[in-house]
């Protein structure tokens, strides 16, 4: 991992084309932008809190950001915001990060690949960098795509309920799905130039 004042990246490829920023480092502007970004139809329609964010709750959000456990980064690919990273991290005795969360700003973004891009970016980050054991995460039964991208990268179902899948990814799972998909992944974006996003919101 490299660690700048304020940006968090790894120097193989793809991942050096990456880069994540605590959401308490971001500008005002980004801060307020992520309230856009969550809103899309396409990004309510996929994560487990179906509910559009109003303003003055993403104010209150905001408010209380540096004091929440919770951790919150923005996530770039060429210097260019494309999505939105968190999870709770470990409690005092345990070694493994809970409702782990991800999405994409940008539904031009989908099916492109950056998704597992995001995925394999933040597991390193939790297993390799932050030593973490174990993530813990839910995706919507209905999302499919999520649902079988997840088994695909060693994610193991233990249970579901109210509509949502519960997986658990450990760390020698995250290790072969990266033996995998690397190479999958180096090759993917060894030439790949990003579109211009176009916003659904």
């Amino acid at each position: 991992m490299i660690a700048t004042k304020d940006m968090i990246t790894f120097p193989d490829p793809p991942y050096c084309r990456m880069g994540m920023r605590d959401l308490l480092q971001e500008s005002a502007a980004m801060q307020q932008k992520i309230l856009e970004y969550h809103n899309q139809a396409f990004v309510l329609n996929s994560i487990g809190d179906s509910q559009p964010f109003t303003p003055e709750g993403h104010r209150r959000f905001l408010e209380s950001l540096p004091h929440l456990e919770r951790k919150h980064y923005i996530v770039y690919f060429d210097h260019e915001p494309i999505g939105k990273f968190s999870f709770n991290p470990p409690g005092k005795n345990a070694d493994f990060a809970d409702e782990l969360g991800d999405y994409l700003f940008f539904e031009d973004d989908l099916r492109s690949g950056l998704g597992i891009l995001l995925r394999m970016f933040s597991e390193r980050y939790l297993f390799e960098s932050l030593g973490i054991r174990e993530v813990r995460f839910s995706v919507r039964k209905d999302n499919k795509a999520s649902n079988a991208t997840s088994r695909k990268m060693g994610a193991r179902q233990v249970s579901e309920a109210g509509g949502l899948n519960f997986y658990t990814v450990s760390k020698d799972d995250y290790i072969k799905a990266r033996g995998k998909y690397d190479p999958i992944l180096q090759a993917a974006f060894a030439g790949y130039t990003r579109p211009l996003p176009v916003t659904s919101a």
